[in-house]
């Protein structure tokens, strides 16, 4: 085994004081109960829902919380919030423990969260969700840990393989000499750790160039992959099942393809559905030599790509269609994921989340305008004071057969941001 220095940072921060930078909770919690940091949730600096400095003329919060009588006590709590009036009552006494002030209310355990949960009548606090590494508990929810700097590097250990002499020496690695691998590192399985995958190894060498083949091609081809652990990749690799596409005798050689010869295919790794796995998506074949334009699959009729989903072992054998819209360049459609113009006409488009509902979309962002040098000119759709973009949303089988237009700014280039990421191409442009 060898190591790699990973230097940990995390970024700071933004906004006010109360840094409510919030996600869901873990579904599950993950420790047992820590009763004595209950104190947190009522604590007077902090910026809870239930923390405030006790206004002139209060003794407490009780007044807020409701009345107590006796040794079983009933707290109302009233709140007015948009027009709509919310009333929650708490249930507490001697044979409740650790009663919290009301159904649905969260607090810090240390770095973990509690939530006020109703218990057979009683109001108590659960066991402890834990946050994420890199978080802690603040104001009742998960939170970044807020740092300006990188902490000291820690070794990640790597597996042996990869090139000659040098070993998985970078993130994606490609072969020197025959026997090399081929190789990338890319989260493969959702759990957010990023994984090293070794897609193929170089297997034969003509006229100085190695050809690489995927490893079990043709009869059960399969990458290696080795998972992410705490400190390191595995020590050992696992097969991840791979369809038998890609390069016509070699396979599907890295995590993302264009064809070499004829009938090749493309393909890439994208997160079509959301579900925080990559599946793997060929997006269509070559047809002509001119460019290596292609075709997606179906097309013109019912163009699609073809979608592999992913579990724990691998793709599966077969896909499922992912419908396209009409459009991409004339004659061709979107046969890949991403690409520019060819010629004047031709649209330039990309794929990305881009409403924030987690699912991916087509996204159209400029149009071949005019060639300069045979080199085509790209500008935003829409005019130079009004530009847009249109997107193709994502559903649940594919992209929608008709975009929304996407306003975007004036400013880019100066044809506008006809594309979704773009280096300045003369004085004055933005990147």
């Amino acid at each position: 085994m060898a190591d790699w220095l990973v230097r940990p940072r995390l970024l700071p921060l933004r906004g006010s004081s109360c840094r409510r930078l919030r996600r869901p909770l873990p579904s599950k919690p993950r420790h047992a109960l820590l009763g004595v940091v209950v104190a947190t949730a009522l604590s007077a600096g902090a910026c809870g829902r239930y923390d405030r400095v006790p206004e002139a003329g209060e003794d407490s919060f009780d007044s807020n919380l409701g009345e107590t009588d006796g040794d079983t006590s009933t707290t109302t709590t009233t709140s007015t919030t948009g027009g709509t009036t919310t009333t929650t009552s708490n249930t507490s006494g001697p044979g409740c423990d650790d009663p919290c002030p009301e159904v649905g209310a969260r607090a810090c355990a240390g770095d973990d969260v509690i939530t006020c949960e109703d218990v057979d009548g009683c109001a108590q606090w659960s066991a402890p969700a834990a946050c994420f590494a890199g978080e802690r508990c603040e104001d009742g929810g998960c939170v970044l840990i807020a740092s300006t700097h990188f902490d000291p590097p820690v070794p990640w250990s790597v597996p042996e393989g990869g090139a000659a002499g040098v070993g998985y020496n970078a993130r994606v690695g490609v072969a020197t000499e025959l026997g090399d691998a081929w190789w990338r590192v890319v989260d493969l399985d959702g759990d957010r750790r990023l994984d090293l995958v070794v897609t193929s190894r170089a297997v034969e060498n003509q006229n100085v160039k190695l050809y690489q083949r995927t490893l079990g091609y043709p009869n059960a081809p399969y990458w290696e992959v080795y998972r992410g652990r705490d400190q390191g990749f595995a020590d050992q690799a696992i097969a991840w099942m791979v369809p038998g596409d890609g390069h016509d005798g070699h396979g599907l050689v890295t995590t993302d393809g264009t064809p070499e010869l004829l009938g090749d295919a493309w393909w890439t790794l994208l997160d079509v559905d959301g579900d925080a796995r990559p599946e793997l998506v060929i997006t269509g074949h070559s047809s002509v030599f001119d460019g290596w334009i292609g075709r997606p699959p179906g097309y013109p009729l019912k163009p699609h790509w073809e979608v592999y989903a992913s579990d724990d072992h691998g793709f599966a054998a077969t896909p499922t269609t992912w419908a396209l819209p009409e459009g991409g360049p004339a004659g061709y459609g979107y046969y890949t994921h991403a690409d520019k113009p060819w010629y004047v006409g031709d649209p330039a488009w990309t794929t990305r989340d881009l409403d924030g509902d987690g699912v991916v979309d087509l996204v159209v962002t400029g149009v071949a305008v005019d060639l300069d040098q045979g080199v085509p000119v790209i500008a935003a759709l829409g005019s130079v004071d009004e530009p847009h973009w249109e997107v193709y949303r994502g559903g649940v089988d594919g992209f929608a057969a008709e975009p929304i237009v996407w306003p975007v700014p004036v400013g880019g280039w100066t044809t506008g941001f006809a594309l979704a990421e773009g280096e300045p191409q003369g004085f004055g442009d933005d990147r």
